[in-house]
């Protein structure tokens, strides 16, 4: 069973922590043996820097959950004119959650950011990004569908 003494055990947590560090992600979601906590452990290494850091150390991570791994292929394609999918479900699961690659993830997040902060100017915290994302897709399935329906599409390119 995944304990907070367990995860608060991690050699020099608290450093990896402020380092942003993408390798405590998957040392937290296997300290379960068994089991891939993947998205738990994105959020408590995000909520941890949030509440820890009081400087731009306290952006260092994103979540990955099921909203964010439906939505992402969307904002890939647009801003990136990178395809993650596959039949009607994204491949992001296979390419990040399943391989605990949260390095290549963040890379991801912070590629499409960089996108959106050249096309409009405006810079966006990974925090800020999470956010947006989520509360527009949460509980929206028509939302990820209707979305979805334009990667592939050069007239949705940004």
């Amino acid at each position: 069973r995944l304990t907070v003494e367990k995860i608060l055990s991690i050699d020099n947590l608290l450093i990896s922590l402020g380092e942003g560090d993408p390798n405590i992600v998957a040392e937290i979601a296997r300290a379960v043996p068994g089991k891939n906590n993947f998205s738990f452990a994105t959020k408590f290494c995000t909520y941890v820097c949030r509440y820890y850091f009081k400087d731009s150390r306290a952006d260092n991570y994103s979540i990955y959950d099921r909203v964010l791994s439906n939505a992402i292929p969307y904002f890939a394609w647009v801003y990136l004119g990178e395809i993650h999918i596959a039949r009607k479900n994204s491949t992001i699961e296979k390419e990040y959650k399943f391989t605990q690659d949260y390095g290549s993830y963040r890379n991801l997040i912070d590629r499409i950011r960089e996108s959106i902060e050249k096309k409009n100017g405006t810079p966006i915290s990974r925090e800020k990004f999470d956010h947006l994302l989520w509360y527009y897709y949460k509980g929206s399935d028509d939302r990820i569908k209707q979305a979805n329906t334009f990667i592939g599409k050069d007239s949705a390119r940004m």
